[in-house]
């Protein structure tokens, strides 16, 4: 009677199960249990329902009680592998899985996981080698496919990856996630047209694949078309509000629309605090309040390489006083190139938080005991953001690789100067804005030499140029550029970005400008060349064009140093001021517009004054160098002086207010 009992009972729960009434199998299982504790497959059964459930401790416990019954169980140790990765558990998981492959080394699914839990922690040539076994038992599990692919980008090699999502896909056309993935792919390969119909696909089977909508968001944004990639970032994030990513390219997004930060900006950077921040964790903090002790500081970033940011960390790293302070680095990628090692000769640390998930990767910081952490990414790409929600350093400041607020309450600082942040637009910022004497940016020279040419013949038509990226160029851009056009008779304008080297993309431009009566004749479009080529190519610009409301920064640089001066458009956000903090930095604050009619008659009367542009030609160069914006030993000094004052304050109890260093 009493086995007739556990049979029926057993029955109706796997019915239970099967039709996805997982809480009424859990009652059930728990009524076998009460009969026969030691049924093994049952406590397995009951761990799956509360996995699907979502209850992953009692999970995880159901599987170890299996497990106690029957050690030897492959499918048990693969199933508490899965919850162990849910619960972000990775070496964990690694062992289970592993004990699973031990007992069945033919268990395709758990060769998949394993590499899936590898590619977690970085360990990405073993990820390969566990997904290659995968498929060598099942040639058509697609799944393994479609995270081949994703572990062959992350390595770079994006042919391959690019392969593995197609044969994921002829198995399964209907694999929404290997659509977007393969799109991701087509992104890296600079093939933005066919992104979108990559993302298109994957929307046609599953409209709410918030990384879809996110992905077309991120390639929209990148030809140009701002409006429609905010949207699309914004469903990503109605979606899914946990989707920290969808948040942060929203965020990024809006930069190059909004003209004010005090509206939509600071909106949804205050949305992404309210859904990120916890403002609980890791407040009390170890570190000796002593303030003039030698300070540990750490900087975060993935962009310790041939980026915008790690260039300009150039000239910031070789300088820190070692009396001073001690210099950690946490990469948050595993790219790495030569100025990666460059980078990392310059500090005392040189860490990773690749593969490590927020409160991991915090641990270690903590564990550190890291005074004041500084985030270089901002709502940029590779950002953990969400390590410092849970605040592993007393003192927290964001800088140089994002130019407005995080939203995060998180963090303390924000790092500026008086021409990007000024008084009035303090309001704008969740963070304590904290300004540095001069520029908040310091350039580094290019680590590959170009000469500057002298003037070509002054007989020829007035050049204009730009070579900002296309998302910058936005309708009061072209508007405001077709002006400049019109104010200078036989002028020509040379826009150049990697986009360009697309023909839907060169036309799309080309019909913009053509709206505002620009004839094509005028324009010459220009796309991805090597970077010798792309500092010679200015000197056949007379004039550089800042783009509005997101201004240049390694371009106005850039542009500076091969002798282009640069006409700038001084706005109301941030990134509409860049422009105007170097070019007052160097001593060129003549060159700064505050209207429209002011920026169309600087560069007009800058192309009409061919000597006044020869000598800029030929003396730009030293007076960049000459500049605060090249003297990386005495912007360093200033930097470290932020730090201490924060780390003062830090040590007094002291809220986090700060004064002018101007």
């Amino acid at each position: 009677m009493k086995c007739q009992s556990v049979s029926s009972i057993l029955q109706a729960a796997l019915r239970h199960q099967q039709e996805g009434e997982l809480v009424a199998a859990v009652a059930a299982y728990d009524q076998v249990l009460e009969l026969k504790p030691d049924f093994a497959e049952v406590h397995n059964n009951r761990g799956n329902a509360l996995s699907g459930l979502g209850w992953l401790e009692d999970a995880l416990a159901s599987f170890d009680a299996a497990l106690r019954f029957a050690p030897t169980d492959p499918i048990t140790h693969f199933n508490r592998g899965n919850v162990l990765r849910a619960l972000a558990l990775p070496t964990q998981a690694l062992d289970a899985y592993e004990a699973a492959l031990n007992l069945n080394a033919e268990f395709a699914e758990a060769h998949l996981n394993l590499g899936l839990t590898l590619k977690g922690l970085g360990r990405l040539e073993d990820a390969l080698t566990s997904l290659d076994a995968a498929l060598r038992l099942k040639p058509g599990l697609a799944a393994a496919h479609n995270n081949r692919g994703i572990v062959l980008k992350e390595m770079g090699r994006l042919d391959e990856a690019l392969a593995a999502y197609d044969a994921a896909l002829s198995l399964r056309p209907d694999f929404a996630k290997a659509h977007n993935n393969r799109g991701g792919v087509l992104k890296d390969l600079g093939r933005s047209t066919e992104v979108l119909a990559a993302c298109d696909a994957a929307l046609h089977i599953q409209p709410d694949l918030a990384e879809a909508h996110n992905m077309r968001g991120y390639i929209l944004l990148v030809t140009g078309q701002v409006d429609e990639a905010v949207a699309a970032h914004a469903t990503a994030v109605n979606l899914k509000p946990d989707y920290a990513q969808a948040h942060s390219n929203r965020l990024f997004a809006l930069l190059y629309r909004e003209k004010t930060a005090n509206g939509v900006i600071l909106s949804a950077a205050q949305q992404f605090g309210t859904q990120f921040d916890q403002p609980t964790v890791g407040i009390n903090h170890p570190n000796a309040r002593q303030p003039e002790r030698r300070l540990r500081v750490g900087y975060v970033s993935g962009d310790f390489r041939c980026h915008p940011v790690g260039r300009f960390l150039q000239s910031v790293l070789p300088y820190h006083d070692p009396a001073e302070v001690e210099v950690y680095c946490y990469s948050t990628q595993a790219a790495r190139d030569d100025l990666t090692d460059r980078l990392e000769a310059c500090v005392h640390r040189w860490k990773t938080l690749v593969g490590l998930d927020d409160r991991a990767a915090a641990a270690r910081i903590r564990a550190d005991a890291i005074d004041i952490l500084i985030d270089l990414s901002g709502h940029t790409a590779h950002n953990r953001l969400l390590v410092f929600a849970q605040r592993p350093a007393p003192v927290q400041v964001t800088w140089l690789g994002y130019s407005g607020t995080t939203g995060l309450a998180a963090m303390d600082y924000i790092l500026a100067d008086r021409f990007v942040v000024p008084d009035h637009q303090e309001q704008n910022f969740t963070e304590q804005v904290w300004r540095l004497p001069n520029s908040y940016l310091c350039f580094t020279p290019p680590d590959v030499f170009a000469e500057v040419e002298p003037p070509q013949s002054q007989a020829r038509s007035v050049v204009f140029g730009s070579f900002n990226n296309l998302a910058k160029l936005s309708p009061q851009t072209v508007a405001l550029w077709a002006k400049v056009l019109d104010r200078v008779p036989e002028s020509q304008l040379i826009l150049k970005d990697k986009a360009l080297t697309q023909m839907p993309v060169r036309r799309e431009v080309l019909s913009r400008f053509a709206a505002q009566g620009v004839d094509f004749g005028r324009l010459q479009l220009m796309g991805s060349t090597s970077r010798l080529e792309h500092f010679a190519r200015y000197n056949r610009i007379d004039v550089a064009l800042d783009p509005t409301p997101y201004a240049g920064t390694t371009t106005t640089a850039e542009a500076l140093w091969m002798g282009t001066p640069v006409v700038t458009f001084s706005g109301e956000t941030w990134v509409a001021r860049v422009g105007e903090s170097i070019l007052n930095t160097i001593g060129l604050p003549e060159l700064v517009a505050h209207t429209e009619e002011d920026y169309i008659a600087m560069a007009a009367t800058l192309a009409a004054d061919a000597e006044r542009r020869a000598w800029l030609r030929m003396n730009l160069r030293a007076m960049l160098t000459a500049s605060p914006f090249c003297d990386g030993q005495g912007f360093t000094r200033d930097l470290e002086a932020a730090y201490r004052g924060m780390w003062r304050r830090w040590c007094a109890g002291e809220n986090k207010t700060a004064p002018d260093a101007r």
